[in-house]
């Protein structure tokens, strides 16, 4: 479909540190990349973290990941991205919300004077949706979002203490699920928050993460360190939303039983991991390679390992997640364990596609024995390899970023008819 020839201005906004990091980089850098291969001028509005500023004034450094910064700040310098909106987080969450909410409509003013046609709103944070639905409004701009997380019903999950913290939870989710029902146009990052909004009344398309084939591809001949070990690789953010310590537990549990597991972790680690890693004794076994870009992610770290781990948190409010590495570790040809509810939609994708192996969260003695059965076993991680290889063509993040790219197309072209019309 063509468009005017006008060259139209797409902004994506988030309130999130620019550069990007971890998932929502890859997700709206692919995005941003196809909308410049259509004709659009785009760019992105991102935020100022308050808190992160006046860790760094007094000198405290919250995670072990020196590599990373330097890294980002080079290869994403090419974005016309900037830093507008300032934003907080506090132990509180609905404190955050409140003045988050609040502080986004310095980011509106800043909006509405750059008057884009298209609005591409990135959730999470939330607290963004309400100033930037008004300042589209003002600049009679296209509004779509793109819902990454349920932000509104983990607000009032983390909130349910509180009878003050759940009345403004739900006045927030109620404002904005208004603001999502006259949207243009959104979009839904896995089944389960599609199931969730559209129980609200709030529908749209699902655009899933998926993975760049480009850049993560099968490795025909594994690089590994030591052959006889069983290498696992981890590659994101150990917090306590991926929750490392039963698996580290274990590998080196069967360390000392005579098995050589090794685990390497890829990205930024906290201190408490840290920490955790020297007070159980798996400094030997447990090794963190600090940040990689995702080709050299791909090229020098999947290449020489067997497994790649997704270990989950136990609470159901984040069934409906998918996490990106998922896609990336079966784009590679790795087979997957996850710690995670049965129940949740990343188990049912392991399962159903028979690409790995799914353990509940903190049961150790079956990640004990799943570990085990693959060490002894290697002709198990081929076969799971091999099924995860079929599912390449399903999980192009290329070919997925084009949905969003003709949405806008159409979108655009609506609203050019409508003026002729006028």
């Amino acid at each position: 479909m063509k468009i005017n020839k006008i060259k139209h201005n797409i902004v994506f906004v988030v309130q999130l540190p620019i550069p990007l990091k971890a998932a929502p980089a890859q997700r709206i850098y692919t995005f941003y990349r196809h909308m410049i291969k259509r004709g659009f001028n785009v760019f992105i509005v991102g935020g100022i973290n308050l808190g992160e500023i006046i860790s760094s004034r007094l000198g405290i450094s919250m995670t072990k990941s020196e590599r990373k910064e330097k890294h980002l700040k080079n290869h994403h310098c090419k974005y016309p991205e900037v830093n507008a909106p300032l934003y907080i987080m506090t132990r509180i969450p609905y404190i955050s919300s409140i003045v988050n909410t609040i502080f986004a409509f310095y980011q509106a003013i800043y909006l509405v004077i750059k008057k884009p046609n298209v609005f591409i709103v990135s959730i999470p944070p939330s607290d963004l949706v309400l100033a930037t639905f008004l300042a589209s409004r003002i600049t009679r701009s296209i509004y779509v979002v793109d819902v990454r997380d349920p932000s509104e019903e983990v607000l009032i999950h983390y909130s349910s203490r509180s009878r003050i913290g759940q009345l403004v939870a739900r006045i927030l989710r109620k404002i904005n699920y208004t603001i999502y029902r006259r949207a243009d146009v959104v979009i839904f990052v896995s089944e389960g928050i599609k199931n969730i909004l559209e129980n609200h009344g709030i529908h749209g398309f699902l655009i899933p993460n998926g993975a760049d084939l480009k850049v993560f591809k099968p490795v025909e001949e594994k690089s590994h360190i030591n052959d006889n070990a069983l290498c696992l690789i981890f590659s994101g953010t150990a917090s306590d939303y991926y929750d490392l310590r039963p698996l580290i537990l274990t590998v080196r549990v069967l360390n000392n039983r005579g098995f050589k597991i090794k685990l390497f972790l890829v990205g930024t680690i906290g201190k408490s991991i840290e920490n955790y890693i020297r007070d159980v004794g798996a400094e030997n076994y447990v090794e963190y390679l600090g940040f990689y870009s995702p080709m050299e992610l791909a090229s020098k770290v999947f290449s020489r390992c067997h497994i790649g781990v997704i270990p989950r948190v136990n609470d159901p409010i984040f069934d409906y997640a998918i996490p990106a590495k998922f896609y990336e570790y079966v784009a590679s040809g790795l087979p997957v364990l996850a710690t995670c509810r049965k129940e949740s939609e990343l188990a049912k994708a392991v399962l159903n596609h028979d690409v790995g192996w799914i353990c509940e969260y903190g049961d150790i003695s079956c990640i004990t024995r799943t570990l085990k059965k693959i060490y002894l076993n290697r002709s198990l991680i081929e076969e799971k390899g091999r099924r995860a290889l079929l599912l390449r063509n399903n999980i192009d993040r290329n070919i997925h970023a084009q949905i969003l790219v003709k949405l806008v197309s159409i979108l655009l072209e609506k609203r050019r008819v409508l003026e002729q019309r006028r």
